[in-house]
């Protein structure tokens, strides 16, 4: 399905500029069996790579086809929820990583969720509106008419099913230890606000990066703007809401 000369490699292959040079690792399919040194790869193995990754994917899709029509044959499919989430999948090649999938920009983040709830008015449409995982559990108790735990953390999105154009909370967020760091992210709708902190709480590195009228590939962030003149006030947003959202 894939002929690898064909496949063309991300164009976009260095660090964001004025990022953490510790931001990305370079991935870890260097530990995988029989794979060369970075140093010796060619563009037909990277080509070859990418072949068997998107191999793989088609491979997950027809799985979840055999799934949905046992659904639909035995009868089920009127009155199932279906929920296919999953991660964000390898990086192949963008800033430069192979197999890695773990940082706090939009690349490891921004994740496939697709739900079906029997009844639903937006059934195969899009909703740009942004969710969490964490906010499943309660949109899948109120779909079914159960309660929502008053432990229960997330917010339902249950009313994107019936009005795609409503909002919801606004914001997602992440987090990784990379370097000894932690990394906690913040996404709304407009920027990408990261803190890395030390052990003692101390911001050591701090990231913004710009989605507003965002036409890149893959959403890819490719320069820090934390200094730049103007943003003052919009950082000082975000750390409150990053502050209250983790609090």
């Amino acid at each position: 399905m894939y002929p690898a000369q064909d496949i063309s490699l991300p164009e976009f292959r260095e660090l964001p500029k004025n990022a953490p040079s510790w931001s990305v690792w370079q991935g870890i399919v260097k530990n995988y069996y029989n794979m060369p040194e970075f140093e010796n790869i060619d563009e037909a193995f990277l080509q070859r790579y990418i072949q068997a990754y998107l191999a793989c994917i088609s491979y997950v899709d027809a799985c979840v086809g055999r799934l949905m029509k046992a659904l639909e044959e035995t009868g089920n499919a009127h009155n199932t929820m279906v929920v296919l989430l999953g991660d964000h999948g390898y990086q192949m090649g963008e800033y430069n990583s192979w197999g890695h999938k773990q940082t706090n920009f939009e690349i490891s983040t921004r994740a496939p969720l697709i739900v079906h709830v029997p009844g639903m008015k937006t059934s195969g449409k899009k909703v740009n509106e942004i969710v969490e995982f964490l906010d499943l559990f309660p949109t899948l108790c109120k779909s079914a008419g159960l309660p929502i735990p008053s432990h229960a953390e997330g917010t339902s999105f249950a009313a994107l099913f019936d009005d795609p154009d409503q909002s919801h909370k606004g914001f997602a967020c992440s987090e990784k230890r990379l370097n000894g760091y932690m990394g906690k992210s913040l996404r709304t709708t407009d920027f990408r606000y990261t803190e890395w902190r030390d052990k003692d709480g101390l911001i050591v590195e701090q990231e913004l990066y710009d989605h507003r009228d965002d036409q890149s590939q893959w959403m890819l962030e490719t320069e820090n703007i934390i200094n730049h003149e103007g943003l003052a006030e919009v950082v000082q947003k975000l750390e409150r809401q990053l502050a209250e959202v983790l609090k």
